[in-house]
């Protein structure tokens, strides 16, 4: 019985995603309070699609991972070589993107 709960315990605890990021389109460019959510990735997410006038940050509701990071990038792609921003997940900070861009959440 011991054996059930523990291995129960182990795989709730692997599926459990170390940060979430969350996109705004906030209402007030370049505003990060204002607007609404328009979407959110986590570490097991690939690169998003390219997406106009969006705030980039850590999901309040997020464990804070210091080994974790919010990568935005221009355009389309997540390409390491346009990088416009990083917020790293034990951060409150934001990235405010008015151009095209890309958010993928890496974890070392």
């Amino acid at each position: 019985m011991k054996f059930v709960l523990v291995l129960t315990a182990l795989v709730s605890t692997a599926s459990a995603w170390r940060c979430t990021a969350e996109r705004f389109k906030p209402t007030v460019k370049g505003n990060c309070a204002s607007g609404h959510k328009a979407g959110d990735q986590n570490e097991g997410d690939s690169c998003s699609d390219k997406h106009p006038d969006s705030c980039y940050f850590k999901s309040p509701s997020s464990a804070g991972d210091s080994n974790c990071r919010i990568q935005v990038s221009s355009g389309s792609g997540c390409n390491p070589a346009t990088i416009i921003g990083v917020v790293y997940c034990n951060s409150s900070a934001a990235v405010f993107s008015d151009a095209d861009a890309s958010y993928v959440v890496l974890c070392d």
